[in-house]
């Protein structure tokens, strides 16, 4: 039997998947946070081909999608690793993947600003609080 990788999962499927992950998946040790961006990037990604295909008839669902996915990206960047752990690396990839998406969050320039002072970054540091 074949397994499916989440990218070959319907937007159904990814649904049930995500509300699976909401009942019974906070309390694991390793990878809560990593699988509900993995499925909401997922679900952003095949959102954004149908709307190009179909026009405007999928921007409401794309714009719903995006909100939670930069919200994770946002509050839980830094846990993408393990649930109880910080890693700093990955918070700063996870805040420029959300200001990608969303160029206007200050919560995010703040803390990609804090995190380039706290590694002794001080030029990079002042750019992102001087960001909107």
């Amino acid at each position: 039997m074949r397994t499916l990788k989440i990218k070959d999962l319907t937007l159904g499927e990814l649904e049930e998947l995500e509300e699976d992950l909401h009942k019974n998946g906070e309390n694991s040790d390793y990878g809560y946070y990593m699988q509900l961006v993995t499925i909401y990037e997922t679900m952003y990604k095949k959102l954004k081909s149908l709307a190009k295909i179909n026009g405007p008839e999928y921007d409401y669902s794309l714009q719903y999608t995006k909100k939670p996915l930069v919200i994770h990206l946002i509050k839980f960047g830094s846990y993408l690793k393990m649930n109880h752990f910080k890693d700093d690396g990955t918070a700063v990839e996870s805040l420029i993947k959300a200001i990608r998406l969303e160029q206007k969050l200050p919560i995010a320039y703040y803390r990609l600003g804090f995190l380039a002072y706290k590694h002794g970054k001080y030029g990079s540091a002042v750019r992102y609080f001087s960001k909107p």
